[in-house]
C-alpha cells in the first residue's frame, strides 16, 4: 500500500509493505514492513472508534504485527496511544498496556 488511505472495519491485511500511507482497523493490522528506509509519512491505527463494541463475546486487543521491518519514521497509534518509530526494528507485535504502546 502506497500513497493510501484505508479504513477497514476490524481487521486489515497487507500481504506486502504499507509505505507512505494512513491506515485503520478495528482490531488488527497485519503487514510485511510499516513505513519506508526514506522515511516517508505513515501510520499505523488499531482500536479507538473502529474497535469491537464492549458487548462483543471475547472481544479481541488491538495490536499491530510485523513480519518484517518496522523503520523509523512510521507511527503506531493503538487506542488512542501514540508511538513514533525512532530506530529501525525487526519483526515486531505492537499491543498496548498500562495506556502505552508496547513491542512484544
Amino acid at each position: 500500500v502506497m500513497m493510501g488511505r484505508i479504513v477497514a472495519g476490524e481487521q486489515l491485511t497487507v500481504g506486502g509493505p504499507i509505505i507512505s500511507s494512513h491506515v485503520k482497523a478495528g482490531f488488527e493490522i497485519r503487514a510485511r514492513s510499516l513505513g519506508s528506509v526514506a522515511g516517508a509519512f505513515m501510520i499505523a491505527e488499531v482500536g479507538g472508534a473502529l474497535a469491537q463494541p464492549a458487548d462483543a463475546p471475547q472481544p479481541k486487543p488491538p495490536r499491530i504485527v510485523v513480519e518484517g521491518s518496522v523503520f523509523s519514521g512510521a507511527v503506531v497509534v493503538i487506542a488512542g496511544r501514540r508511538l513514533a518509530i525512532g530506530d529501525d526494528l525487526g519483526a515486531t507485535t505492537f499491543t498496548e498496556r498500562d495506556g502505552e504502546v508496547v513491542k512484544k
